[in-house]
């Protein structure tokens, strides 16, 4: 994508909101940085159709971000309320349980953020991270490494049976989706029947690292 969004630090893990004209990512940049160097906090760049330029990304602000790690943003608007919230993972927060924890954000009309909330029913005393919610609400898939996965990183879903009750406690995938390999970052088409991921498993047609699956 070039500048201004890519830089020399590490500018990664985008997620692109449903009007397709925010497009919220994270970067280790250091100037507008909230944290110490190594560090990264979620940014956003905006444009004002699908056929005009990304305009100057800006920090969501030392709210959202802290001066620890912020990463994996994942945006989700309430059907009913249509109030939109940001989910992302932060490490090691006063108040979280362990490693990367699962966090959300109420965003405001201008698409900067509130206090980082936690999620518990997302979150594990393991690395808990990349997020997707479906678009109702009733639905949710969970990158992390906790036990009882099928080894390494898994994707974990938790289900609810109303957008007023409590998430159910998370459970594995499971095969084929999950693997003895690293498997993460859903992402679920908007019909709702296609669930996108990266995996390092093995096996005819990969091409090394990490690759694309389906």
């Amino acid at each position: 994508m070039g500048a201004p969004i890519n830089t020399a630090s590490d500018d990664s893990l985008p997620f692109l909101a449903p009007n397709e004209h925010v497009l919220y990512f994270y970067s280790q940049r250091p100037a507008g940085n909230c944290g110490p160097s190594g560090t990264g906090d979620i940014w956003m760049t905006r444009r004002r159709n699908k056929h005009s330029p990304w305009q100057e990304p800006t920090n969501l602000g030392c709210v959202l971000n802290t001066s620890v790690d912020e990463t994996a943003p994942a945006f989700w608007e309430d059907p009913k309320t249509e109030q939109a919230w940001l989910f992302f993972g932060s490490i090691n927060r006063p108040g979280g349980i362990a490693d990367y924890d699962v966090y959300a954000s109420p965003l405001e009309e201008d698409g900067f953020a509130g206090l980082g909330i936690l999620v518990p029913e997302f979150s594990s005393p393991g690395r808990d991270t990349r997020i997707f919610i479906r678009k109702d609400g009733l639905e949710a898939f969970i990158t992390s490494n906790r036990a009882g996965g099928q080894g390494g990183i898994d994707i974990w879903t938790s289900t609810r049976e109303t957008l007023s009750d409590e998430w159910s406690v998370p459970i594995d995938l499971g095969s084929p989706v999950d693997s003895p390999s690293n498997d993460g970052s859903p992402w679920l088409s908007k019909d709702g029947t296609m669930l996108y991921f990266f995996s390092d498993r093995p096996g005819p047609g990969t091409l090394g690292g990490r690759d694309i699956w389906y």
